[in-house]
């Protein structure tokens, strides 16, 4: 079955509700006030560690879409094989080469976000 996509950003959109927006609410205002109480601040912490992750991999798709849809699937899979992390930066070289300036300061803030979790 050949699928082809013309518009990555569309179809990720339409296919999945936006995993990162609900776990923003629900850092914000389920685990950061548990953060005040001591007995629950265990679990809290395991929350937002966890949660920590989503973000990362929600960043990583969103640099991945910014790849493909401005350069293609070609450019994308050179930044898969450099271990997966050189998509971050395919992402930021493409917004820049194509004076997407907004696009280019989100994927460095993605890149920074993404560097600075470890």
């Amino acid at each position: 079955m050949n699928i082809q996509c013309r518009n990555v950003r569309q179809i990720l959109d339409v296919e999945r509700p936006d995993v990162t927006d609900v776990v923003l609410v629900v850092c914000v205002f389920v685990l950061a006030p548990m953060c005040i109480f001591r007995r629950s601040r265990a679990v809290a912490a395991t929350g937002l560690y966890a949660s920590s992750y989503l973000f990362g991999i929600g960043a990583w798709i969103y640099a991945l879409t910014v790849a493909f849809d401005i350069w293609g699937a070609l450019v994308v899979s050179i930044g898969l094989v450099l271990a997966g992390i050189g998509v971050v930066p395919v992402a930021m070289h493409a917004a820049l080469f194509h004076a997407e300036r907004c696009l280019w300061s989100i994927t460095v803030w993605v890149g920074v976000t993404i560097s600075d979790s470890e």
